[in-house]
């Protein structure tokens, strides 16, 4: 099942709203002389390059090494959360690079928890973070332990309701929500009534 090219259109909308000016690069094909060459150019002109897609440990995720390949140090890969563990985040010069998972949700969430902090504290604003607080759960949510979970919901009257599709690759899982209810990862299961932590997406 093939997914929507979304993540440009919805990643640039987001990056300029916090001021950011943002230029689109065409797509590279899955082969990694070319992905190093169309990362190697865009380093060139860039103070934040931010990359979608490429960076897990299937035969096409070619977007690390490549990476690396162009000279870029890598501070870390991979972070303890879901969706997106699939992270890439280092540098080459004062350019930072920050690569994100390709499924829609993840990508998405990803940009708002990393990157646009990132370009926040680039433009030394203050309050880079999202805005926490805590509401009552008014419907389960559930996941596989492991990961720290971060998961659209909607404000209703007392409280959050998660929306029903949590798939990464779902193109439509932010357009409604409000907030993500973080959810710890040693937890199964957060029951109706539980006050759960709740990170505001109006201000990003």
């Amino acid at each position: 099942t093939s997914i929507p090219e979304s993540n440009s259109v919805v990643l640039a909308a987001l990056a300029r709203s916090v001021g950011a000016e943002v230029s689109v690069a065409p797509l590279a094909r899955d082969d990694l002389e070319t992905t190093r060459i169309a990362l190697t150019a865009a380093l060139q002109h860039c103070d934040v390059l931010v990359t979608v897609g490429g960076v897990s440990v299937g035969d096409h995720d070619l977007v690390k090494p490549a990476l690396e390949a162009a000279g870029v140090e890598l501070d870390f890969w991979k972070v303890r959360m879901k969706p997106g563990k699939p992270l890439v985040y280092g540098r080459a010069g004062a350019t930072h690079v920050l690569g994100l998972p390709g499924n829609p949700m993840s990508a998405q969430i990803t940009f708002m928890l990393f990157g646009l902090p990132l370009l926040r504290a680039l433009q030394a604003k203050r309050d880079c973070l999202p805005r926490s607080f805590e509401l009552k759960l008014l419907a389960p949510l559930r996941q596989k332990a492991g990961r720290r979970g971060f998961y659209p919901a909607k404000w209703e009257p007392g409280g959050l309701v998660p929306l029903g599709n949590k798939a990464s690759g779902n193109t439509l899982g932010l357009a409604s929500a409000d907030v993500l209810v973080v959810m710890p990862e040693d937890l199964e299961e957060l029951p109706v009534g539980h006050i759960v932590e709740a990170l505001d997406l109006g201000g990003v």
